[in-house]
């Protein structure tokens, strides 16, 4: 993230060697405009609610409805050729 400019972050909460949590926390620091998923499993209002704390813009549930990922970044991104 330090050399590289990213629209999206795609990332689960649970990570093997961290959390998502701080993953999208850092990456809200270094840019506010990155647009931040998560893809958990973890799906709890409670779940849903730290995620928006820690910076995620928006929450999907495992397993994954691709068009809806799809169309979260067509919104949010933009679309792409």
């Amino acid at each position: 993230m330090e050399e590289t400019h990213f629209d999206a972050i795609i990332s689960d909460i649970a990570l093997p060697d961290g959390s998502g949590y701080a993953l999208i926390s850092d990456a809200k620091l270094r840019d506010k405009e990155v647009v931040g998923i998560a893809l958990s499993g973890y799906a709890s209002p409670g779940d849903v609610n730290i995620g928006r704390l820690a910076g995620f813009d928006y929450h999907l549930t495992k397993p994954c409805d691709c068009e809806q990922l799809r169309s979260i970044l067509t919104i949010a991104v933009g679309p792409r050729g």
